[in-house]
């Protein structure tokens, strides 16, 4: 007979689960985390992932361009200016974020990924940073990282942006896509 999880691990369980819901209630998109099996549970809040490495994005410009590069180290090559999976997909006008992405998935599987632009506030550099860092930000939702990971500050994935990859993040990444889907 298995003996009970200390109770302990059930309440940090219970609260990942619980600060999930709450966070897609806010409108986040939950928290990363990396796990130890060979394959990415579809059901966990580890986060999907493309079917290939080799991503389209459907814009071509040099901001773009500079952006992927960040996520070059996690093995991962955009194909720019070709449509289909990472999308801009307008702009939006809020006082609350810099940008946003949306994402369908299936069987743990990316289909697209939306991204919009606040106009008024990605390029401020004292709320946002610069367009390279929120770009950056969305493009690493769009590849997988569905939450904001608590990593170091000034990660380019932390929830208040920042300007660096931690290799923390790179590695959750390069984990990801090392993964097969569970079934």
């Amino acid at each position: 007979m298995a003996c009970p999880a200390p109770f302990f691990m059930v309440r940090k369980n219970l609260f990942k689960i619980l600060g999930f819901a709450i966070a897609l209630l806010a409108g986040c998109s939950g928290s990363s985390t990396i796990g130890v099996s060979k394959c990415v549970d579809v059901n966990s809040l580890y986060g999907d992932k493309w079917p290939s490495k080799n991503i389209n994005i459907s814009v071509d410009n040099i901001e773009w361009r500079n952006t992927g590069a960040i996520w070059k180290g996690a093995g991962l090559t955009f194909n720019y200016g070709k449509l289909g999976q990472i999308r801009f997909a307008g702009f939006v006008y809020n006082n609350d974020h810099c940008a946003y992405s949306e994402w369908k998935t299936h069987n743990g599987q990316m289909q697209y990924c939306n991204i919009y632009l606040n106009p008024l506030m990605y390029n401020d550099l004292n709320k946002c940073g610069a367009l390279y860092n929120t770009l950056a930000h969305e493009i690493g939702h769009c590849i997988g990282i569905l939450g904001h990971p608590k990593v170091n500050y000034g990660d380019i994935m932390n929830k208040h942006g920042g300007w660096v990859l931690n290799p923390q993040t790179n590695e959750a990444v390069i984990d990801l896509y090392n993964r097969e889907i569970c079934n």
